[in-house]
């Protein structure tokens, strides 16, 4: 005790061991400003002891409120302690004692001489409606402490109904659930402990307060002594303790936390009786039921028949709960989840009236089954229907503008894209666009501006492709962003006539150079593109854009193996990725075996796969995948079979029109390619035709495709050995493991199925990009089936008659 009093510089220790004070006529020491040493709570405590005892009984009240109006503290004292303080009168009151000369509001605030209190709002009329709180939360603890538990439980009671009252007699004041929910935790009234807890719990949870939401769902399965991944419940019901599962899940998934997520749901559903097998004959068993009941729903051309009203609110909530999970195996690209997560959905959301769900689950359905045109023809039938059914419902919804209205767009827009529909798709990009704005959801708006831009570059529209680039540019400055966006400005820039003017192209490759010092990202479609970038300008310009350009080309092979599902990122690679590996060729690196041959080995064959394992249902998969195929026997030295795989990637080689040419750029690359190899004169000229007209009127300048002599050489005899050799130098792994998980694809399948439904649009004669295009209340979908015999031993599939069409003027070959 002794020794921090002598650290302080007004006392002194004498020879017989006294101590004193060294007083100062100017300046006496008051002995009550002296605090002992110690931790801050023991200063709280020794100032507290100096102040008035009515102001010490004022701030322990105070103390269990924590913010509070002075009135309500005056209100608790006098009517449970029966006192009536002097600075808690009002102005007003009358008080003819002659020691009290000073304001209430002046003499209370002179009480607190040690600043334990912060003013939070002022009445200007009435000062005991003013708000305070304890200037920290330190003080309020130390405080608090002084009260008995018996007297912290009564004002915390007291308390609980005073706020509890205000909510009742005012439901919009959800604000006051927190603070009644605190008092009523202090005290002995459990139960309503309880409910107002779970009050708490849905007020966060609606706020879109997700971590908040969380805290207290914990706080809420711990009262009630329940473990969380349990569905043993002592004292709630399923249902109950299903809405809490589902809530908290749904919480977990706005913070992106997919485990715990799942874990959730998937108890909610349980609790409902609604079980995921995760394997076997049970998983088997419930596949082949959902499919049975969604087949007869595609029969009645999905129309929902509504069931009782009595078991609704269940419907809703599975539906609600298979709509998450789908939401969550998407991100976590289990495809297998994502796809039975869906197609349970439909059949839940089928026993109820339509609405915007059912219209979102039939997007995602559709887009599914269209997706899987490789594996069955009548996949394609169904996922068209939907697709109808979905855009027809959608003219009752559109209206409104909500999240699912947004994810709808993208799956109608993904789903036109995959069919090489330009003119719909880019509609539905537009609307994801403009909506996604006013909602501040930048994910979907950066997805559908760079999903806009890369279908206005297939669909032979340079010029608003470069409009569209530059906008992302200018708004959307993240790594990710500005990288996509410079992909498409860049290849827009090397169709002009480079050798007329380099310069846009040498300003792009200055951007691309800085972009590269500031990556951040761990996406693998997104880095997809940027070395495929960084290798396109390596071998078509000689200009490193990165020290060692090698090891970006690896990982253009590393990334294209672990690709686990059909990413829009990789698609936007694929040109970047193409011209690395035809410029490789033409400076001769196939020709000499080193490292560097490898590298692009690699990239051509992990790139064949990815193409056949998740792109072969997309229409712009038909002529990559022939020009990847096309290289593969150009290297071989098996010039007849590369031009074969670049004839068979000639989707539009029948059209007349010209401006009905669906993907131009790689049509034209395929013309030239025929034009400079065969030896056939008249495919010679009419491919020199053809890639001279789509040149022109297309107002590109391919620059590569120069017909000049040259002698045909084998750099390389393709077989399994050279494959396994590459594989397991790049990949540490053969050939056949990279394969074991490959669908067969049969090529020629893959073109009937895709080539079955004419979806072109005239858009170089349609300003389709000056707005949304308007709809037809009495229109559907797609007006025509043409078919394209590509063989004539296949197999007749004429009779798709479910697909029909918006119908509109000025369109040659299809009317919309």
């Amino acid at each position: 005790m002794t020794q921090w009093m002598l650290e302080l510089p007004h006392f002194r220790l004498n020879g017989d061991g006294s101590l004193t004070i060294a007083q100062k006529d100017d300046n006496p020491v008051d002995l009550e400003t002296i605090l002992p040493s110690g931790d801050i709570e023991s200063i709280v405590v020794a100032q507290f002891d100096k102040l008035n005892s009515d102001y010490q009984e004022f701030l322990k009240v105070a103390s269990v409120v924590g913010q509070f109006k002075i009135i309500d503290i005056k209100n608790f004292i006098s009517s449970q302690y029966k006192k009536n303080f002097t600075f808690l009168k009002s102005e007003d009151d009358e008080d003819d004692s002659e020691e009290n000369n000073e304001p209430p509001e002046l003499l209370f605030r002179n009480l607190d001489r040690y600043g334990f209190l912060k003013l939070i709002y002022q009445d200007p009329d009435f000062w005991l409606e003013s708000t305070y709180a304890f200037s920290s939360d330190m003080i309020q603890k130390a405080i608090y402490t002084l009260n008995t538990f018996s007297k912290r439980e009564e004002i915390h009671l007291y308390f609980a109904h005073l706020f509890e009252q205000e909510y009742i007699a005012n439901p919009d004041r959800q604000d006051l659930l927190v603070s009644i929910y605190d008092h009523y935790s202090h005290s002995p009234d459990k139960q309503k402990t309880k409910v107002y807890l779970e009050k708490v719990c849905k007020y966060y949870f609606k706020l879109k307060s997700m971590q908040e939401a969380i805290k207290y769902y914990r706080i809420l399965f711990k009262l009630f002594r329940y473990e969380q991944y349990s569905t043993e419940l002592t004292a709630v019901s399923n249902w109950t303790l299903s809405e809490w599962h589902k809530q908290i899940g749904e919480a977990y998934l706005a913070i992106q936390k997919y485990k715990e997520a799942e874990n959730h749901i998937i108890i909610s559903l349980r609790l409902m009786d609604v079980q995921i097998p995760s394997g076997g004959f049970n998983l088997w068993w419930l596949l082949k039921k959902v499919n049975r009941h969604n087949n007869i729903l595609y029969q009645s051309s999905f129309e929902p028949s509504s069931n009782k009203r009595k078991k609704e609110k269940k419907y809703k909530v599975v539906r609600g709960c298979l709509l998450l999970l789908s939401e969550i195996y998407n991100y976590l690209h289990k495809q297998n989840l994502f796809k039975l997560s869906i197609k349970m959905a439909l059949m839940w959301s089928s026993k109820l009236k339509v609405d915007i769900k059912y219209v979102l689950i039939l997007s995602l359905y559709s887009m599914e089954y269209i997706t899987s045109v490789i594996d069955e023809k009548r996949n394609f039938q169904v996922g068209i229907t939907a697709m109808n059914k979905a855009k027809l419902y959608l003219e009752k919804f559109d209206n409104t503008l909500s999240y699912d209205i947004l994810l709808i767009h993208d799956s109608l827009a993904q789903c036109y894209f995959i069919l090489g529909d330009w003119k719909n798709s880019l509609s539905h990009w537009d609307c994801l666009i403009s909506k996604s704005i006013k909602l501040n959801e930048l994910a979907l708006w950066d997805k559908g501006i760079i999903m806009k831009a890369f279908t206005e570059f297939h669909s032979g529209n340079t010029e608003y492709c470069l409009k569209t680039s530059s906008e992302m540019l200018i708004k959307r400055k993240s790594w990710k962003n500005q990288c996509l966006a410079y992909a498409c400005v860049f290849m827009n820039f090397i169709l002009q006539n480079e050798e007329e003017d380099m310069t846009p192209t040498l300003m792009i490759m200055k951007s691309l150079s800085e972009l590269t010092e500031k990556m951040n990202t761990t996406n693998y479609s997104i880095q997809l593109v940027f070395f495929g970038i960084v290798g396109q300008v390596y071998y078509r310009f000689g200009v490193p854009l990165i020290e060692n350009v090698s090891s970006g080309l690896v990982k253009i092979v590393k990334y294209l193996d672990r690709l686990g599902h059909p990413s829009w990122g990789a698609l936007i690679s694929f040109p970047h990725i193409l011209d690395l590996l035809y410029y490789a060729y033409y400076k001769g690196v196939f020709m000499y075996d080193n490292y560097e041959r490898t590298v692009c080995l690699g990239i051509l064959f992990t790139l064949i796969n990815t193409l056949e394992r998740y792109f072969a249902a997309y229409l712009i998969g038909i002529p990559v995948l022939a020009l990847a195929r096309g290289l593969y026997h150009l290297i071989s030295g098996e010039y007849n079979l590369a031009i074969e795989a670049w004839r068979n990637g000639l989707i539009d080689k029948d059209e007349e029109r010209l401006s009905n040419i669906r993907l131009p750029y790689f049509t034209g690359k395929l013309y030239g390619l025929i034009k400079k190899y065969s030896d056939d004169p008249v495919e010679k000229d009419i491919a020199s035709e053809k890639y001279n007209d789509i040149s022109n009127m297309f107002s590109y300048a391919f620059g590569d495709e120069v017909d000049e002599s040259f002698k045909k050489c084998t750099c390389l005899v393709m077989n399994d050995d050279v494959k396994n050799k590459v594989f397991q130098e790049l990949l540490n792994k053969s050939a056949v493991q990279g394969q074991n998980n490959n669908r067969s694809v049969n090529y020629i399948t893959q073109q009937q199925n895709i080539l079955s439904i004419d979806m072109k649009s005239n858009l170089m004669n349609e300003n389709i990009h000056r707005g949304i295009p308007e709809r037809s209340n009495t229109s559907n979908l797609l007006q025509s089936i043409q078919r394209k015999q590509l063989i004539t031993s296949s197999k007749n599939i004429s009779n798709v008659t479910s697909a029909t069409s918006i119908n509109a003027t000025n369109a040659p070959r299809r009317n919309y």
